[in-house]
């Protein structure tokens, strides 16, 4: 009995590495991306594992069949490697994906235009005050059709409960004032809060088409702290 229990233990586990040995292009395009941390250090290997399993998440939601994702020899950069029916890597896979929530200031809540708003910002300008809630609260994102009959590209976002009390104190004393959700430093949109709101979920609209809204909503599933970006790229074969 326990041999053949053995036996089964070693089958299954056998089975789990041809599974992911099958997931893994026999030839394509290998990608060097380099990882930073946001303060310009060198990422640790914890920190690494995490920003692969994250790549993998991604590149699974996205609809790559077949993908390797794993760290250089040296554990400095991120490998990634795709077939050739399918060897682009789009740039919403590598990016950071970090949302934060601010209040804009007072001086610039007349301009509507999120474009201005975003060159004013990146002039130096103090268009937004100081983070009051980030991503890592964030527990499901899902593109959708909203706003009014359903036509217009948006995420849906739910926090988990200590972000759903935040986000309802925040919403609750700013009544009347504009809530900016900035991604990667970006701001997407910058809503007027008419009400608290209390059920931890979120609309981000501002989004020009569905498969942007698809994008985002991968990767603020699977957030990224580590700054990626490709180094090289070449051909593989095995």
């Amino acid at each position: 009995m326990k041999k053949a229990l053995a036996y089964l233990v070693v089958l299954c586990f056998a089975l789990l590495l041809a599974s992911c040995a099958s997931n893994a292009p026999s030839s394509g395009i290998k990608y060097s991306l380099t990882a930073t941390r946001q303060d310009g250090a060198t990422p640790t290997k914890h920190e690494l594992d995490l920003a692969i399993s994250a790549l993998q998440e991604r590149l699974s939601a996205a609809g790559y069949k077949a993908y390797d994702v794993e760290p250089s020899d040296n554990n400095s950069e991120i490998i990634i490697k795709l077939p050739e029916e399918k060897p682009v890597l789009e740039p919403s896979i590598i990016k950071n994906g970090q949302l934060e929530f601010a209040i804009v200031q007072d001086k610039y809540t007349s301009i509507m235009d999120e474009d201005e708003l975003n060159r004013l910002k990146g002039e130096g300008e103090p268009v937004l005050g100081p983070v009051l809630l980030t991503g890592d609260k964030i527990t499901s994102a899902k593109a959708i059709y909203g706003g009014q009959y359903n036509s217009r590209p948006a995420i849906n976002i739910s926090f988990d409960t200590e972000g759903g009390t935040e986000f309802a104190q925040i919403t609750g004393q700013s009544v009347n004032k504009r809530l900016a959700i900035v991604l990667d430093g970006k701001i997407i949109t910058a809503p007027n809060i008419i009400g608290p709101i209390p059920d931890g979920k979120a609309v981000i609209e501002g989004i020009k088409s569905i498969d942007e809204a698809k994008e985002i909503a991968i990767v603020l599933s699977h957030p990224i702290s580590l700054e990626l970006s490709v180094k090289d790229k070449t051909t593989f074969s095995r």
